[in-house]
């Protein structure tokens, strides 16, 4: 480095300024390449860090900005606007909400976007305050917070229809769709609502000429049109918007387009077309190279094939899906991928099974620690349980020797004949007797409590499956080898409720220790119970607990903190 100054001075005889500003930019070069550069992930740190009591203290939320305009998270021009320590707090905030969502830090990214909605609101910054509703908004869906979620995005309809903004009015429609169609259940009408919004959404586009967004809202509606059985329609939409990402050449788009299409596909009950649509999205995810989606689209074409009883092809689509989850680092999909093989091989080949399920297990346990502990008192009580019918069953022979060495002792005293020996014999018979007979009601009183210990099993055995969607009585019942009028018998008697209802009132049971101890989402926290339907999740758990799992997590957080500071009081 020192050479080539010399060179240069030496040959263009450049000033002193120009070889420190060459030298700095040079030396600020090294740094970031040699990783002392700033980089995203410290950007939750230093945020968490400068947050004390929801405001960010002025030197660090300068610093703060800086990084995030450095990181290409926020916009360079908005450090010109940031003189107020309110517009800077804003600003902040709100890019942190999309930040964090990015990520998938839906949880977060609530937390950031409401601070920047009632900054917005303070401020009177309209503009702002649509961005951070929207925000909102989808993280409110995507912790299947439904009813926030539409609110948010109604107000935002509301705010773009004042401004006459239409591609704002055209997106809140779109989002709002995308919310009544994932709250959607058989007994409400929010897929009409859905479709509502979303052809209000493509009215706005459809009059703008050369809109980028009317692929997505056409893709919207085929889902909706899917759902409500217009499979037709919805064909004919997911065509539409395939023709569209195909000019602009957006593969991403088009492989999308054709999964959808080949869903309405398949609710028409056209496996050909069906199959031929997946196949067609799997090759264009290909060329792509995107490991998420096509491991994404590898597990939805091992669900289609097994639905068609093609179980060789649902088992190779699986495994190939399962070593891309693994390319992309997905956890998550990873382990339903293995939950998927362990369930395929589970009755038919039990070596296999028990292989995948040791994955599976072991995947689990790297992202729930708390449930090594479950499995360990589990696999205790399994022993404690096992240990007792050892013992049972020792007694109970024991009591068969006995009896028999009675027997045989009686008969070699009546052949002898011996009188005296034999009435001695009997009072010694008759007392050993009345002893057996008192083990004998101990034994049956030991038996009775058998029916306690098959509530145990049955507890340990829910407790290990609970994530299982599928968990049915049979299932149940032969693990116990018990039959099922019986179980249900003794499960009523002891705990008032069916089979089925004790499963429930367990899955309830983890969910709200979940909800209460871990800061996962709504929909993960479902997964892990055995719920595949968040919506119907967030149903069965405002039954048992009077409140949606976000609004109780929010009260039991609300709890503690005010426990803590009435604690703080009396100290």
């Amino acid at each position: 480095m020192i050479v080539c100054f010399f060179t240069l001075r030496t040959q263009f005889h450049f000033n002193y300024r120009v070889y420190l500003l060459f030298l700095l930019l040079i030396v600020g070069r090294s740094f970031v390449d040699s990783g002392y550069g700033i980089h995203a992930e410290t950007v939750d740190s230093l945020y968490n860090a400068a947050l004390v009591d929801n405001v960010i203290a002025p030197p660090e939320a300068k610093h703060l900005l800086n990084i995030l305009i450095i990181e290409g998270i926020a916009d360079s021009s908005d450090i010109s606007l940031a003189n107020s320590l309110l517009y800077q707090q804003m600003i902040i905030h709100g890019y942190l909400g999309e930040y964090l969502y990015e990520k998938g830090l839906f949880n977060l990214s609530h937390d950031a976007s409401i601070r920047a909605v009632g900054l917005a609101r303070s401020i009177g910054d309209s503009a702002s305050l649509s961005d951070y509703l929207s925000t909102k908004g989808c993280c409110e869906m995507r912790m299947a917070d439904f009813d926030a979620a539409i609110t948010s995005f109604e107000e935002c309809i509301a705010l773009a229809e004042q401004k006459k903004d239409f591609p704002a009015l055209s997106s809140a429609y779109s989002n709002l769709a995308s919310t009544y169609l994932a709250a959607a259940l058989p007994e409400n009408d929010y897929l009409d609502f859905a479709e509502k919004c979303i052809l209000k959404a493509i009215d706005i586009e459809e009059e703008q000429s050369e809109s980028p967004t009317l692929s997505i809202r056409y893709g919207i509606i085929c889902e909706v049109y899917t759902k409500q059985g217009k499979c037709d329609d919805a064909i004919r939409m997911g065509k539409n918007a395939f023709a569209l990402d195909s000019i602009s050449g957006n593969k991403l788009r088009m492989a999308r387009r054709l999964s959808q299409t080949g869903d309405a596909f398949f609710a028409k009950h056209d496996i050909k077309n069906a199959e031929k649509h997946y196949l067609r999205s799997m090759r264009l995810l290909e060329e792509i190279g995107d490991p998420l989606s096509i491991s994404i689209n590898y597990k939805q074409l091992g669900d289609f094939y097994l639905t068609q009883g093609d179980r060789s092809k649902a088992l190779n689509y699986w495994k190939r899906g399962l070593k891309m989850a693994e390319a992309s680092h997905n956890k998550n999909l990873r382990l339903s991928l293995l939950q998927k093989l362990y369930q395929f091989y589970r009755g038919f080949d039990d070596a296999q099974s028990v292989l995948w399920l040791e994955r599976y297990i072991s995947l689990k346990d790297s992202l729930h620690t708390e449930h090594n502990d479950e499995l360990l008192n589990e696999y205790q009580e399994r022993y404690k349980a096992a240990e007792r019918e050892i013992i049972i069953n020792r007694q109970q022979q024991e009591l068969r020797k006995r009896n028999l060495a009675l027997i045989l002792a009686l008969a070699f005293i009546v052949i002898l004949g011996v009188t005296t020996f034999l009435i001695q014999g009997l009072r010694n018979l008759k007392r050993k007797r009345i002893e057996a007979e008192k083990e004998v009601v101990e034994l049956k009183h030991i038996i009775s409590s058998q029916e306690k210990r098959v509530i145990d099993m049955l507890t340990n055995y829910v407790a290990l499956h609970i994530d299982e969607k599928g968990l049915s009585n049979d299932e149940i019942c032969r693990h116990l080898a018990v039959s099922q009028s019986t179980l249900n018998r003794q499960v009523n008697a002891i705990k008032g409720v069916s089979i089925q209802g004790f499963v429930q009132q367990m899955r309830m049971e983890k969910a709200e220790r979940l909800l209460r101890t871990t800061k996962e989402s709504i929909s993960d926290i479902a997964d892990h119970c055995g719920y595949d339907d968040v919506s119907y999740f967030t149903r069965v758990f405002k039954q048992c607990y009077g409140l949606p799992p976000t609004k109780y997590r929010t009260s039991t957080q609300k709890g503690k903190e005010s426990k803590k500071e009435g604690e703080k009081t009396k100290s």
